[in-house]
């Protein structure tokens, strides 16, 4: 299997991903932690520059044992957690599938794909999925609607976002466009995310 690639197949599955990801974040927020009594700017630089963070799932990378800086940590954690979010829905809305494979590393690939059962050769699902500040924030919604639009055959197809500002929804454009290529927009909530 490709690497950062995990196949799920209940909560329970995505239940543990979550637990690892917790898990090395609270070890680098202890070190982040113990880092505090020194000059601000100091700590500043150790967390822009310095690899003391540490891979949110390990044991899914051929380097497990590489740190990252902190920011490569937000980053890898924050697109693990807001797809792990979106495969549990996706579990719930679609009993048939046999199961998930999630692109949990921020690499290229689809984010989400469906395991059929019985060797049925038709997908039936597949979603992208992003964590973001801002919906327009680099015209993402519109490019994953985009690159699902044309590079897909799903029959379910979807693009998950979470963006914990509520003065932040998909654009018009961008909701006329999903629905022309039956793509379904969905919105994570806080609560699904963390």
């Amino acid at each position: 299997m490709p690497v950062g690639i995990v196949k799920i197949k209940c909560d329970a599955d995505v239940d543990n991903l979550v637990r690892q990801i917790r898990c090395a974040a609270r070890s680098t927020l202890n070190k982040l932690t113990s880092m505090m009594g020194s000059d601000y700017m100091e700590v500043f630089h150790e967390v822009r520059f310095i690899k003391f963070g540490q891979r949110p799932l390990g044991n899914i990378s051929p380097t497990s044992a590489e740190q990252l800086t902190l920011a490569e940590q937000f980053n890898q954690s924050s697109h693990a957690l807001t797809t792990l979010a979106a495969a549990k829905r996706l579990l719930k809305a679609h009993l048939d599938c046999a199961g998930l494979e999630l692109s949990l590393t921020t690499g290229g690939g689809r984010d989400i794909t469906s395991i059929n059962k019985g060797g049925k050769a038709d997908l039936l699902v597949e979603a992208e999925v992003f964590a973001t500040v801002d919906t327009d924030y680099n015209s993402k919604l519109s490019d994953e609607i985009e690159d699902l639009s044309q590079k897909s055959d799903a029959k379910h197809r979807y693009v998950f976002f979470y963006c914990p500002s509520d003065d932040h929804e998909p654009s018009e454009r961008c909701v006329q466009k999903a629905k022309q290529a039956k793509i379904t927009i969905c919105r994570l909530t806080k609560t699904e995310v963390i």
